[in-house]
């Protein structure tokens, strides 16, 4: 009875261990499936954020070839202003009357 006592006592504790084995591998593995999910979700956001700082820059770009168009533009307005000023004058003067 005591060596049936014994046997049995052996296999618990073995299948302790055998469970306590199996429970820290699986841990293992989670932390390992779980740092190559952080490393790839980390890399996603670098490139998210790379992507991010390229359209800022070409904003960026845009806006100042934007505000450039619009200093010629004043330029040109400007300049057309002027001559339609000088031809009124030079019509007036000549005694043609120059309608715009």
């Amino acid at each position: 009875m005591t060596d049936q006592i014994s046997i049995t006592a052996l296999g618990t504790l073995l299948g302790i261990f055998v469970g306590v084995i199996g429970a820290v591998r699986t841990g293992k593995r989670d932390i390992k499936s779980e740092t190559t999910h952080s490393v790839k979700m980390e890399a996603k956001i670098d490139n998210i954020s790379w992507g991010v700082d390229a359209i800022r820059l070409d904003l960026k770009d845009q806006g100042r070839k934007i505000d450039n168009m619009d200093q010629r533009l004043t330029r040109c307005e400007s300049s057309h202003k002027r001559i339609d000023e000088h031809l009124q004058l030079t019509e007036t003067k000549e005694g043609m009357r120059y309608e715009h």
